[in-house]
């Protein structure tokens, strides 16, 4: 069986959407703010889940530890590389 969310104590790569964050204030100032905004992809590490996987759910909590927002780059003499 396909699993409904990632798992946990691994890496993600997240997106924010400012809009849709604040859609639900119905604040036309806010929801023009927000899409000023510059979004970018982070990478994250998924530490731990906070909830069970429920098929059809939006939803699903982990503690996130914000990492980057590059992948770091290749360094072989420190035994670094970006995969």
């Amino acid at each position: 069986m396909a699993s409904t969310c990632p798992g946990y104590m691994q890496y993600a790569v997240i997106r924010i959407d400012p809009v849709a964050m604040v859609k639900h204030f119905n604040d036309p100032c806010a929801e023009a703010d927000a899409a000023k905004l510059l979004t970018k992809k982070y990478l994250v590490y998924l530490d731990s889940a906070y909830d069970l996987p429920v098929p059809g759910s939006e939803w699903f909590f982990f503690a996130v530890n914000p990492i980057s927002t590059t992948l770091p780059p290749n360094d072989p003499a420190r035994g670094i590389n970006p995969d």
